[in-house]
């Protein structure tokens, strides 16, 4: 097969830039995932050419065994995603018993043309000096832990999300987000090859070393379209000083990136800091362990926040990490929603008596506000969050749930696209994505960002769960049943999986099976808090509507997920029933209120 041998693919509206790994629509970013990116660059690298089904399986899931039935769900995929409708073949033809072809015109921009001689100097004479200029998109690489030692390694990540943080909140910037960059973390690729992986225009590369009493650090900021280096900096300072050396590194990258200084454009960070060293080390710490999100580190962030806050308790930060710890409790079922919510909002509403400017809080009081149902109220607070920090990746995620909810479809799918831009690497925000898309009835694409995260970190149980669902949504029953089997031992007694199962247990015929999993659920509540909300998967499965309806008039009492009841499809079945639209009246999620299907 001839490879790709340009950088560039241009085709209709589209422009596809090989070392960004991006797709353009009149300028705009479209997504696509990893695959289908593959894909298509394959196609394109063979324009008008019959490309083998065998040769795209062997190249596109070289590292996976794959049916041809993954290469025809994900070219159904590729062609929606360029706007085919059924029947048309305006850029992709199907050739019977071969493979495909792309057969609409491409064509290779002047610049890629050029000669050898003539292309290279034109690299080295003018793009370093006008991405300089004009950088829009960046990413800050985990700063290496010299050392090596371990107790230290909190600190060198806390050094690289500060500068993330500080970088994030201005507008001029796309900041690919923390769980993005730190897939990163002890590679030996070289920092130009993440850039292009990444598709940004510069990087932020740095190293960090504790000796005595004193920090040793070293940032650049690096060109990735040429190599050179745009500004650097050393620093050996006390390690009391840590938390300015991070101000500084941020403000003079952002000098550099862009006439408008960090301090004069847009909120700053300094309202949601601290001058306590101590305080600033222990947040560092409830970071880091926040952010391996199992029970176990998520209460030991705790404990650290709040040692944070009772050395300094205008630190608005460790109050918006201990909002972000209980929204992670709640998440785990280690908390109910009748409990943290209100801790949520305590926390946050600190935070942001100190600090109005902080998205995060704002974010996490977005996350109330939905929980409770106060619709308005949470899309202010989401949009303020976006408005305040647009790299907010965690922001957009609830902010498209929120819309898939309301009926919002096509704004939904347009926040899920914004946050997977920012941070792509993230099998958590993949996840989300998939919740919102699953919401709006995007069965598809939401099976494919459920099969992203499980690519990019196997071990996503909740993955495998929403895949389950929109699986038997697609009619795929067996496979349904066998992704919620990986989730649930994966996830133990968690009581999401549990009620998933029982609930494709039971439309499946498999009601035995159904009745032992509800027992379980059952008998597992009187040891801890299992909502009603996920107990009522398991009766609406097996036809007991009104077994169903009372489960989620208890989960209305405990505010536990009732957001879901108007678009959840596992409710279908319930929708004709007078008790269940009676319900979902009281609650404000009638028809008439939401654009229900």
């Amino acid at each position: 097969m001839v490879r790709p041998a340009t950088t560039t693919y241009e085709f209709g509206p589209f422009r596809l830039e090989v070392e960004g790994r991006r797709l353009l629509r009149d300028g705009a970013p479209v997504h696509l995932t990893s695959k289908l990116f593959d894909i298509l660059l394959m196609l394109l690298g063979n324009a008008g050419e019959v490309v083998r089904k065998e040769d795209l399986l062997r190249e596109v899931w070289a590292d996976s065994f794959v049916e041809e039935n993954n290469l025809t769900v994900s070219m159904s995929a590729l062609r929606r995603t360029l706007g085919e409708k059924r029947g048309e073949h305006l850029y992709i033809e199907t050739v019977p018993k071969r493979g495909y072809r792309f057969v609409a015109r491409v064509a290779r921009p002047p610049a890629e043309n050029a000669g050898p001689a003539e292309g290279a100097a034109g690299v080295r004479a003018g793009t370093s000096q006008s991405r300089r200029e004009a950088v829009g998109a960046l990413a800050v690489l985990p700063f290496v832990n010299v050392g090596g030692d371990q107790e230290l390694e909190y600190l060198s990540d806390g050094v690289t999300e500060h500068i993330i943080f500080s970088l994030s909140r201005q507008p001029q910037f796309r900041v690919m987000a923390r769980a993005t960059v730190f897939r990163y973390k002890g590679s030996e690729l070289d920092a130009r090859q993440i850039g292009r992986e990444l598709g940004v225009q510069a990087v932020v590369v740095g190293a960090l070393r504790q000796l005595g009493g004193r920090v040793h650090l070293s940032a650049e900021l690096v060109d990735v379209g040429d190599g050179s280096q745009v500004w650097g900096e050393r620093y050996d300072r006390p390690a009391s000083d840590v938390l300015k050396v991070q101000e500084e590194v941020a403000s003079e990258i952002s000098e550099k990136l862009s006439s408008r200084v960090l301090s004069d454009e847009g909120p700053g960070p300094l309202q949601s800091q601290t001058r306590d060293p101590e305080a600033h080390r222990l947040y560092l710490k409830g970071r880091y362990f926040w952010y391996r999100r199992t029970l176990k580190d998520v209460d030991r962030a705790v404990r650290y926040f709040e040692e944070a806050v009772s050395l300094d308790p205008k630190y608005a930060l460790a109050h918006a990490g201990l909002a972000d710890c209980y929204i992670s409790l709640v998440y785990l079922n280690a908390l109910s929603v009748d409990s943290g919510l209100p801790a949520i909002r305590r926390a946050a509403d600190e935070a942001l008596a100190l600090d109005e400017t902080l998205a995060e809080a704002h974010s996490a009081l977005g996350f109330v506000e939905l929980m409770l149902l106060n619709w308005r109220e949470a899309e202010r607070e989401l949009a303020r969050a976006i408005e305040l920090n647009p790299n907010l990746a965690i922001a957009r995620s609830r902010y498209s749930t929120l819309l898939a909810l309301r009926g919002r479809a096509e704004e939904a799918v347009a926040q899920v696209d914004r946050a997977l831009l920012l941070d792509p690497l993230s099998p958590a925000l993949r996840v989300n994505a998939a919740r919102a898309l699953y919401y709006a009835r995007h069965y598809e694409r939401a099976a494919e960002e459920c099969r992203e995260a499980i690519d990019i970190e196997p071990n996503t149980a909740t993955a495998y769960g929403v895949l389950s669902i929109v699986y038997e949504r697609m009619g795929r029953h067996e496979e349904a049943i066998a992704e919620i089997r990986k989730a649930v031992a994966m996830m133990e007694n968690d009581p999401e999986p549990l009620g998933i199962l029982g609930y494709l247990c039971a439309i499946s015929g498999r009601r035995a099976e159904a009745r032992r999993v509800l027992n379980r659920m059952l008998k597992l509540s009187e040891q801890k808090y299992v909502s009603s909300f996920f107990v009522a998967f398991v009766y609406a499965g097996l036809g007991e509507k009104a077994r169903a309806i009372e489960s989620l008039e208890r989960a209305c009492e405990e505010r536990s997920y009732v957001q879901l009841l108007a678009m959840s499809p596992l409710f279908d079945s319930l929708r004709s029933d007078p008790a269940f639209a009676d319900m979902l009246r009281r609650t404000g999620l009638a028809p008439d209120d939401v654009q229900a299907p």
